[in-house]
């Protein structure tokens, strides 16, 4: 059964998730709805004029601007994302539907998201929605997931590299979660490559 956390807490500079626990993937072309381009290393995914994709049983269709990551993830995984304008962040089961209401992420009982829109922080799981606070036009968030443990976390990252505990979700993952992302018009999410922001001696084995 979900639950969910209240949010408000700073983590320390360097939270040990974020140095350790940090993963890379890619967005996945086959699910890129026709009004999203992909840069050409599918890191950098924007809301764009109607691109013509061909058919894929994978795409997303319909009024949701959203797409998904190559990659399944378990275990503990860190990752970052810089937003501009309003945005989805979310992570989501492969087999979630990729048409009609039910498709929008968090919208179902097979995603969960942290919504940036209408000047607002909101999170939502299963249509169940809560607004958590203001926000500016654009920033970085992070992402941790602990699916063992049953948790998936955002939070606000700053310049510093102190976090900012915004919401966490308690479930049960019974599969690969597959991070994902909804945009509306004139924005845009780029994955950060935490390793290039690494410090040399922070690394294993250093």
């Amino acid at each position: 059964m979900a639950q969910s956390l209240g949010h408000g807490t700073f983590l320390g500079h360097g939270a040990v998730f974020r140095t350790w626990d940090s993963c890379e993937f890619s967005l996945d072309p086959n699910t890129a709805h026709k009004y999203l381009l992909l840069s050409e290393d599918n890191l950098t995914v924007t809301f764009v004029k109607e691109q013509q994709y061909p058919d894929h049983e994978d795409r997303f269709t319909g009024m949701y601007s959203q797409v998904l990551s190559c990659t399944g993830l378990r275990g503990r995984c860190y990752w970052e994302v810089d937003w501009n304008g309003e945005v989805s962040i979310a992570v989501s089961y492969r087999k979630i539907r990729r048409s009609g209401i039910e498709c929008r992420l968090g919208n179902n009982d097979q995603s969960w998201s942290l919504t940036i829109c209408d000047g607002m922080y909101s999170v939502c799981h299963n249509g169940k929605q809560t607004c958590i606070g203001l926000f500016s036009s654009s920033g970085r968030v992070g992402v941790f997931l602990d699916s063992e443990a049953g948790a998936l976390s955002f939070y606000k990252v700053f310049s510093y590299g102190k976090l900012f505990h915004l919401h966490t979700f308690c479930s049960s993952f019974s599969e690969p979660l597959f991070p994902g992302f909804g945009l509306w018009p004139d924005s845009e999410v780029t994955l950060v490559n935490l390793n290039t922001q690494r410090p040399l001696e922070d690394r294993p084995g250093h």
